[in-house]
């Protein structure tokens, strides 16, 4: 597999915030408390259909390593991205476990994922991670789970629907505006880890050559 899976077609906006979506493993009913949260065990429909519809958003997709650690994962996962959203030319796909979550998470401008530990190296960072998975919320089984991230302001949660999910983004995305979060533009890779480089240039290339 190559390091990335490129869109079909399109010409991506380099200039557009970049949202880290990190996958987890477990919900495909491998976890008695993850059961029936997401139906085909990767994404929600509701997450599905706001990558789709949020063109003016670059979204850049990191699997849980469970799910590349043999063949009939990957290729079940790599299927299931494929058919859902390899359409879309904003959407890019990692398919090496072998990233750091730091180096990918200087390319982007917010964090989304069901529960992911990325969280904890977000808030490090002072990156916004925005969760999903309802096990979080008050009363639900994970509620203490990114406690610090939680005491200092980097944890967010929203409902498994596309309205919710979106306008929390647009609030977390508008702090940077208010210079409360670093904005970072898909371009800048001059910080960035040699991996984590490597990565921005082979999505930005493809801009090249559309």
């Amino acid at each position: 597999f190559p390091v990335t899976i490129a869109p079909r077609s399109g010409a991506k906006n380099s200039q557009a915030p970049c949202v880290l979506l990190t996958l987890q493993h477990g919900y495909d009913g491998s976890y008695e408390q993850f059961k029936n949260i997401l139906p085909n065990g990767f994404m929600h429909d509701a997450l599905i259909g706001l990558i789709k519809d949020r063109t003016d958003l670059n979204w850049l997709i990191k699997p849980h390593p469970v799910q590349l650690s043999s063949s009939e994962s990957m290729c079940a996962l790599f299927r299931f991205l494929y058919d859902t959203c390899s359409g879309s030319s904003n959407v890019f796909y990692l398919n090496s476990p072998l990233f750091d979550p730091v180096d990918l998470l200087r390319l982007c401008s917010v964090h989304v994922t069901m529960m992911s530990s990325t969280v904890v190296e977000a808030s490090l960072l002072r990156i916004h991670s925005l969760c999903l998975c309802p096990t979080l919320k008050p009363g639900g089984a994970m509620q203490a789970a990114f406690a610090s991230a939680r005491r200092d302001g980097f944890f967010h949660h929203a409902p498994l629907d596309s309205t919710s999910i979106s306008n929390a983004l647009d609030r977390i995305l508008a702090m940077s505006s208010k210079g409360k979060i670093c904005y970072r533009e898909f371009r800048e890779l001059e910080s960035l880890l040699p991996s984590a480089a490597c990565v921005c240039e082979n999505i930005l290339s493809l801009k090249a050559g559309g």
